[in-house]
């Protein structure tokens, strides 16, 4: 997701939250555009309980919910 006004000089990590000019990332957002929150190294989606983990700087989708 990249936020509006961003200017984009390399690749983004998929489901990355990049803002600002260089954009630069703040965080994760779940397929659905949610923001994940994360406990220790796993998050859940508030709204539609996809669950994800971080994992050597990657978001991997380890279950959809509904």
């Amino acid at each position: 997701m990249v936020g509006a006004g961003a200017v984009v000089k390399s690749e983004a990590p998929d489901y990355a939250i990049v803002v600002g000019v260089p954009a630069k990332q703040i965080g994760w957002a779940c397929r659905c555009g949610t923001t994940l929150k994360f406990n220790e190294n796993q998050a859940v989606c508030s709204y539609c309980s996809n669950e994800y983990i971080l994992k050597d700087e990657k978001l991997i989708v380890v279950k959809e919910g509904k």
